[in-house]
């Protein structure tokens, strides 16, 4: 991904050679395709982007940051959601400008997809698959907005009541009175403890909100491969619901999504 220096530096050459009384037909397409490219990465960078719901029963969600990482989350209606990160940069060449899509945990897995802007909608086009996506660019939430929310996450919340299925994520014995807790910092860190007074597991990493105000991603210290996401279903005071995948297991259904409560302790 160009950084915003070189962004502005091809953008300022492109704006020079304009003046220039002996610039060439093959000059300024050149600089035309530079110049879309700086554009669609502003609108990348700008906030989250959606499929249509009524595109296909999938919908995908794409969040790009400046520093080169992005989420993708997958809802594959009826069965569930996925989420994965991944690597992102814009490339032009060959008077096309291609989005470049890495996913580190899978070694090799790579989309390349063919991207054109068209007013608040991006389309991209899956060059191996030939699949089609019309992202609709959503009604960003104000800075302040996003701000009310972390601030409103920073602290420490449990579901008492958090039942893990016979397959366990942890191998804690199943228990009706397992809890679930998380601990959001303000610095960006968090801390996850599932247990009961039987066994405890603890979870460290870094946490990050969606541009949209709408889901928290996590990154568990030394494991990215395990990193997942959450959705903001309600944040009111010391309320906070959270829609996320049910604990893995062998069942067909274990990628099924449902709500957890919280309160704020």
């Amino acid at each position: 991904m160009k950084s915003g220096v070189a962004s502005i530096l091809s953008f300022l050459f492109c704006f020079s050679l304009s003046w220039a009384s002996t610039v060439s037909h093959n000059n300024m397409f050149l600089c035309d395709v530079d110049v879309k490219t700086v554009r669609i990465e502003q609108q990348l960078l700008a906030s989250t982007w959606a499929t249509s719901l009524n595109l296909t029963k999938d919908r995908y969600i794409f969040q790009f940051n400046h520093d080169g990482s992005g989420h993708l989350v997958r809802y594959d209606y009826p069965t569930g959601r996925d989420y994965e990160r991944y690597q992102w940069q814009l490339v032009s060449e060959d008077n096309m400008i291609t989005l470049v899509l890495e996913y580190p945990v899978e070694e090799g897995a790579v989309s390349i997809l063919e991207v054109e802007a068209t007013g608040k909608e991006l389309l991209l086009k899956d060059l191996s698959t030939g699949q089609n996506f019309r992202l609709r660019f959503p009604v960003a939430k104000a800075t302040g907005q996003l701000d009310k929310i972390r601030a409103g996450l920073v602290g420490k919340w449990e579901n008492a009541t958090y039942a893990i299925q016979s397959h366990s994520e942890s191998g804690i014995p199943v228990s009706n009175d397992v809890s679930l807790g998380f601990h959001f910092q303000n610095d960006g860190k968090y801390e996850r403890v599932i247990g009961n007074n039987v066994r405890e597991k603890k979870e460290s990493g870094t946490w990050e909100l969606s541009k949209d105000g709408d889901y928290i991603f996590f990154k568990p210290m030394g494991s990215p491969a395990t990193s997942y996401m959450v959705k903001i279903k309600y944040l009111e005071g010391d309320e906070l619901v959270l829609e996320q995948n049910q604990p893995k297991s062998k069942k067909p259904n274990s990628r099924k999504i449902r709500d957890y409560f919280f309160n704020k302790i």
